[in-house]
């Protein structure tokens, strides 16, 4: 199997990984650490790192300090979230959503969603793409 790498930028240095291969080992207390020290997450209130990526699913880590949104619009494939620390208030096809740790949220292909930081939050977004 052929493997694919994401290269280190002028804003991650260490961001040369391993994206996709036959097995992708992700140590998160690495990335939760590499974000938490990003300017990005600092200036803005929000970031996400991606620790897998094929052309059927994305993995993501995101940091969304409370206040902060993201994705406006519609999902692209079949997205789950999993809440490591915080709370999110999600919105999907016009109907709330309290998201915490230890809950699991699916939510179908081409629906409006928009995730909202209630609290400062880490979670896992898992994109599969149809």
């Amino acid at each position: 199997m052929e493997f694919s790498r994401n290269r280190a930028t002028d804003r991650r240095p260490e961001g040369d990984r391993v994206l996709d291969a036959s097995f992708v080992l992700v140590d998160t207390t690495s990335v939760e650490t590499n974000l938490l020290h990003e300017k990005e997450i600092q200036n803005n209130g929000k970031s996400g790192y991606t620790v897998f990526k094929s052309d059927k699913l994305a993995i993501v880590l995101v940091m969304l300090d409370e206040g902060n949104s993201i994705l406006p619009g519609k999902t692209s494939g079949t997205m789950v979230l999993q809440v490591l620390q915080g709370q999110l208030d999600v919105k999907v096809a016009e109907q709330s959503v309290e998201l915490e740790p230890m809950r699991i949220l699916v939510i179908r292909p081409d629906m409006d969603c928009e995730i909202h930081a209630a609290k400062d939050s880490r979670f896992y977004l898992f994109n599969a793409i149809e």
